[in-house]
């Protein structure tokens, strides 16, 4: 048996590829309906529980329906929200993170050198795609 070339590998990688994503469509399209019905039915219980007033309910067979809020959070206005946070001392209300392009641009200006409080690591992957 023959060792494959980096070329063959790339077809193979390819093929694989190709034939992962066809089955992943079917897949998908085979299930919508089910999903469907899974969303419809999830809707026509919260109806009802809210119509009801009702916070749960069970059925005969030990499944439970319940309602639960949740909360969406977006910064609508960038100044302004920092504004209120400065001025009122609410910095819990932040989320620090650091962004990669403005660390790359420190990076280069300044001899590789990172800035204070940063941990900056590099890693290599494969990519392989269509030609």
């Amino acid at each position: 048996m023959t060792t494959p070339t980096l070329g063959d590998l790339i077809d193979k990688y390819k093929e694989l590829e190709t034939y992962v994503e066809a089955e992943d469509a079917a897949y998908g399209a085979a299930m919508k309906p089910y999903k469907d019905a899974i969303n419809l039915i999830k809707s026509a219980v919260l109806a009802e529980l809210q119509r009801t007033g009702q916070q749960n309910a069970k059925s005969e067979n030990g499944g439970t329906a319940y309602q639960q809020t949740s909360m969406s959070v977006k910064v609508d206005n960038r100044e302004q929200f920092l504004d209120f946070i400065s001025q009122q001392g609410r910095w819990d209300m932040l989320d620090a993170g650091a962004l990669k392009e403005p660390v790359k641009d420190w990076l280069d200006k300044n001899n590789g050198v990172e800035p204070p409080g940063l941990k900056v690591s590099y890693f290599t992957k494969c990519n392989i795609r269509r030609s």
